[in-house]
């Protein structure tokens, strides 16, 4: 049964993984420059935030930047083959019923 979800599961991840890499080759990532690549922006998040504001800030930017397109992609892929190969090695060292380590009933103490 495990290794039937790890194959599903590989097989539709891969997948979505191919839909989303081959509809960012074909997106227009030319746009107009945002307000964080101004010099401006980085002074005033820093003057109102803070250093910990500038860094949160900077994560914010990282984050949806991972978070569209190829890395997104990349990052399913990866997670999908770590979830099938950990239901692989789950159904691989599965416990199987012995039938001399079956008892016929409660035993009771005496």
């Amino acid at each position: 049964m495990l290794n039937l979800l790890a194959v599903m599961g590989l097989i539709c991840d891969l997948g979505t993984a191919t839909s989303i890499w081959l509809a960012q080759d074909r997106m227009d990532l030319a746009g107009p420059l945002s307000p964080q690549d101004s010099r401006r922006y980085p002074h005033n998040v820093e003057l109102y935030y803070g250093e910990t504001g500038l860094l949160m800030d900077k994560w914010k930017g990282w984050w949806e930047e991972m978070a569209q397109g190829k890395p997104l992609a990349t990052i399913i892929a990866v997670a999908s083959l770590v979830m099938a190969g950990g239901c692989f090695y789950l159904a691989a060292n599965q416990r199987k019923p012995n039938l001399l380590t079956k008892s016929a009933g409660p035993r009771l103490a005496s």
